[in-house]
């Protein structure tokens, strides 16, 4: 079984994390996005050689959702913006759409 398989689990960052490869089915398909940047993995590795990231799922290099309160919960039906206004923004994903 993969590292992130866990069926609810819809969005990962790994922005910043020093890892270097992800297994096949590393992902469950549950997974819609996933931040890596900063970190010593592509959107295309993950995609191509590892065989690792969901067909489904998409994947952002170039930035990442910065927004400050810790964890937070995407798609629960609360805009997080009332405690930090980056949930609402699009690299955010508006907060998995409870902001939009």
């Amino acid at each position: 079984a993969g590292t992130f398989t866990n069926p609810d689990l819809a969005f990962v960052s790994l922005a910043y994390n020093p890892v270097r490869s992800a297994e096949a089915g590393a992902f469950s398909e549950a997974l819609e996005q996933v931040w890596l940047t900063g970190s010593n993995l592509t959107c295309a590795r993950l995609a191509g050689v590892d065989r690792a990231l969901p067909s489904e799922a998409g994947c952002i290099e170039g930035e990442v959702c910065d927004a400050g309160f810790g964890v937070a919960l995407f798609r629960n039906d609360v805009c997080n913006s009332a405690w930090d206004e980056r949930y609402n923004t699009a690299v955010c994903l508006w907060d998995g759409g409870d902001c939009k």
